[in-house]
């Protein structure tokens, strides 16, 4: 690699780094940028784009809260720099998001049965022996649901696992 070529000639060239880390932060190998722009920084610290790079791997490796740290310390010592003024807007905006919500199996759950029984939309499916072996298949594998798109009943049962009325 050129880059690296070019470091080892001159190991104390922060533009070398900076520029090492843009290539691999483009490849998305984030430790190697991330060590890359670190040298930056501590060669230059007064050097924005040091600075940016940081940011911009840590937030690529989804450190978000390093990342904004970091350009944090980057807008203290260059504040016209839009690329980090870019960066503290993204950082703080996903710091700011509502945490994703987890997908939970509606099949999962103790009372399944119980409530596919007792409700008036489901009751008489839970009789079918076939049907009950499918609602069985969807608990232990509940990415199988496409299977059973195309059965009306199914539809039914996914009304009331998801309080859909």
């Amino acid at each position: 690699d050129i880059f690296t070529l070019a470091i080892a000639a001159d190991p104390e060239n922060a533009v070398l780094y900076s520029n090492r880390s843009a290539a691999f932060a483009s490849l998305k190998q984030w430790p190697e940028a991330i060590e890359d722009a670190q040298k930056t920084t501590e060669l230059r610290p007064d050097w924005g784009k040091g600075w940016s790079r940081l940011g911009s791997a840590l937030q690529g490796c989804g450190k978000i809260e390093e990342a904004h740290e970091v350009f944090l310390k980057g807008i203290e010592v260059d504040p016209s720099n839009q690329q980090i003024q870019k960066g503290l807007e993204v950082t703080k905006a996903a710091m700011n998001a509502p945490a994703p919500r987890e997908f939970s199996n509606p099949f999962g759950g103790a009372d399944v049965l119980d409530r596919l029984r007792s409700d008036s939309r489901t009751a008489a499916l839970m009789t079918d022996p076939a049907f009950l072996s499918k609602i069985n298949d969807l608990r232990a594998n509940p990415q199988n649901v496409t299977k059973y798109l195309q059965d009306p009943g199914m539809m039914d049962v996914l009304s009331v696992l998801l309080n859909f009325n």
